[in-house]
């Protein structure tokens, strides 16, 4: 998201946070959790981060062993 102040309902963990970069961890077709990365720069993510960061992701969902309560 380049500017989160024009997300309406955004809840922000940090009020300086400009834009954000969320990334879902998937197991057995429910979300467990995310990557979630923010900055304090407005447009400060480019594609070339989500692509790098999500195989970063993709990685870590086949490494973990998710507890079923998760899902």
């Amino acid at each position: 998201m380049d500017n989160v102040d024009d997300f309406p309902g955004h809840i922000a963990c940090d009020p300086r946070a400009r834009s954000e970069l969320v990334i879902p961890f998937w197991s057995a077709g429910s979300v467990v959790g995310v990557f979630d990365l923010d900055s304090y720069a407005a447009s400060r993510f480019q594609e070339s981060d989500q692509t790098g960061l999500a195989a970063c992701v993709r990685l870590l969902e086949g490494a973990v062993d998710w507890h079923p309560t998760l899902m």
